[in-house]
């Protein structure tokens, strides 16, 4: 969706004060934005305050393909806002439809799905509202251990299934899902809707984890080349507040950027050959991913932004190694 069709849209929606569908995906790239961060949200937000249009659900709170609705406000059953609790449909698995097979079908053709796919399980349904059980290589095993030698899906499904709403806590899915390996999601329909495994959450704690590592790793070597190159009061100029600082850990990571920038104090740091200004451009890239992650997004950051931190951790590892082998040889 483009700018303009968006802008069609949000005129209809005020002519007929009629709700409208549109993804959370369609919303963004109608202002050329690829995905969702804090600056990107801002521009979003103000533009459907500016033309009294609520999302609902918010757009931040579901998959980036999900399908949500644009409601004028005058009709809109709450505000617009994040919800305080992330639910089970930020999650991508949570409504990408499985593939499933139903009881009567040849136990062949669910082997065949598992295999061909590399999946672990799959539902058995008569209906997407009718979830008999799930059949799995575990089900399988252990049906023919005991001797069952049927040849339909029937004969090897399982019956006691996990079943969760879109709604559900995302925590309290998260839960669930690690005890009984992986659950059925439900939307609110009733209607059979997503899968969620513990590898969809291994793969989503992998996501959302690894930049906060990084993000740890660079500010930890960023304090390792300052450590004894600044006085305190030196430090405390560079302070957003006058709260009392007693060493480099006191600081923020922008009060690092501020210090550093400035070419007196980047020449205590005794980096050589660095180039001060792309230094600091690349770490304020760095800065501006790191607002994003802190302001949660389901999706991550795009793979530009994770470039750039995983690029100045490495970096900052090596130049940390260099900066003291060459105190180690000067002593």
């Amino acid at each position: 969706m483009d700018r303009q069709s968006l802008d069609a849209l949000v005129e209809e929606i005020t002519k007929t004060q009629q709700k409208k569908p549109i993804t959370p995906r369609q919303l963004f790239e109608a202002f050329g934005f690829r995905r969702r961060s804090t600056k990107n949200n801002a521009v979003v937000k103000q533009y459907l305050e500016e033309h009294n249009i609520v999302a609902v659900p918010f757009y931040t709170d579901v998959w980036v393909d999900n399908t949500i609705n644009l409601v004028p406000k005058p009709l809109a059953m709450r505000r617009g806002d994040e919800a305080p609790v992330k639910q089970l449909q930020i999650l991508e698995a949570a409504t990408h439809m499985p593939l499933y097979v139903s009881p009567g079908d040849n136990l062949s053709k669910a082997v065949t799905i598992m295999q061909m796919h590399k999946y672990s399980q799959l539902p058995v349904i008569n209906n997407l509202r009718n979830i008999s059980g799930s059949i799995t290589w575990e089900s399988i095993g252990t049906a023919i251990a005991n001797g069952v030698k049927g040849e339909k899906v029937n004969d090897y499904m399982q019956k006691a299934v996990t079943i969760l709403s879109l709604e559900t806590p995302l925590l309290d899915a998260i839960d669930k899902i690690l005890a009984n390996d992986f659950a059925f999601v439900v939307n609110t329909t009733k209607e059979l809707c997503g899968i969620v495994t513990t590898a969809d959450i291994s793969e989503q704690y992998i996501r959302w984890t690894k930049p906060f590592v990084l993000l740890e790793q660079i500010e930890n070597h960023l304090r390792m080349l300052m450590e004894g190159k600044f006085l305190l009061e030196d430090i405390q100029k560079n302070c957003q507040d006058d709260r009392l600082v007693k060493n480099i850990d006191d600081l923020t990571f922008g009060e690092y950027l501020r210090l550093i920038e400035n070419p007196i104090y980047w020449d205590k740091l005794g980096l050589g050959t660095v180039d001060r200004t792309y230094f600091i451009k690349q770490l304020n890239k760095v800065r501006e991913a790191r607002n994003d992650v802190m302001h949660f997004e389901p999706a991550g950051l795009d793979p530009e932004q994770m470039s750039d931190i995983q690029q100045m951790a490495d970096y900052l590892k090596n130049l940390l190694e260099y900066v003291e082998r060459g105190n180690q040889e000067n002593k």
